[in-house]
């Protein structure tokens, strides 16, 4: 008896943290994403050649910024989705086919960008 009550406790414990932990996820995903936006739209418009700087700063290591930001938005969003699945979960039932196959398309896009080969 004792313990569906533990496990009842350790769910609701769960469903607090996650809740806690949504706006601050989605405060820190905003700025991260600002700043992959920024930085690409900085190299793109701002740092046309290699020598060019901005603030100080070379264009290659804007690049790495980018690619530090790109990453961290990608592991942001993974956490954003674990935060709200519930939600998530009860939208998913309710989705068209073609949101399904969108959906599928666009994992295929990363899937084929993380394990094609590389020459």
């Amino acid at each position: 008896m004792t313990q569906p009550q533990e496990s009842l406790t350790q769910a609701s414990w769960s469903a607090k943290r996650r809740s806690d932990l949504m706006p601050v996820s989605n405060a820190v995903l905003y700025l991260v994403f600002c700043a992959l936006a920024a930085t690409g739209l900085a190299m793109a418009f701002r740092l046309d050649n290699a020598e060019a700087t901005l603030l100080g700063v070379a264009k290659r290591d804007w690049a790495r910024v980018h690619t530090i930001a790109a990453l961290s938005t990608l592991s942001l969003v993974a956490l954003h989705l674990w935060v709200n699945w519930v939600w998530l979960k009860s939208m998913l039932r309710h989705t068209k086919w073609s949101t399904g196959i969108i959906a599928a398309i666009g994992l295929a896009m990363l899937a084929i960008a993380l394990l094609a080969p590389v020459r």
